[in-house]
């Protein structure tokens, strides 16, 4: 009768739930894990429209096949991106040039070598 009251006859029930509650937790970890793992693959335009800067910029960068001339862009970029204000465009810019030529060097495999 005291085990009833304090509700040990649910202790199974419960931990079901728990392993449940565990089992979906972990599924979702590995969802996300895996969908942030692929780079996706951008356009000139929609770098444009997420960071601005020269669109220009943003189509030499994706043309690209060569890692270390893309780790000299990406360099570059983040340069710049130092000398400029938080909050500015043009910090914006640059940011968005070092997240092109980042995308790229994954998309082409440069840090699997």
């Amino acid at each position: 009768m005291f085990i009833e009251h304090i509700g040990f006859e649910t202790c199974p029930r419960r931990i079901y739930k728990m392993r449940i509650r565990f089992a979906l937790i972990i599924i979702a970890v590995a969802i996300l894990a895996c969908s942030s793992a692929t780079p996706k693959l951008f356009t000139a335009n929609d770098y444009m429209e997420e960071y601005g800067g020269n669109p220009n910029v943003y189509a030499d960068i994706l043309s690209m096949n060569d890692c270390a001339n893309l780790q000299i862009q990406f360099d570059l970029a983040d340069k710049n991106n130092e000398r400029e204000e938080p909050g500015t465009p043009a910090r914006r810019w640059t940011l968005g040039y070092m997240t092109a030529a980042n995308n790229r060097m994954e998309e082409i495999g440069c840090y699997n070598k």
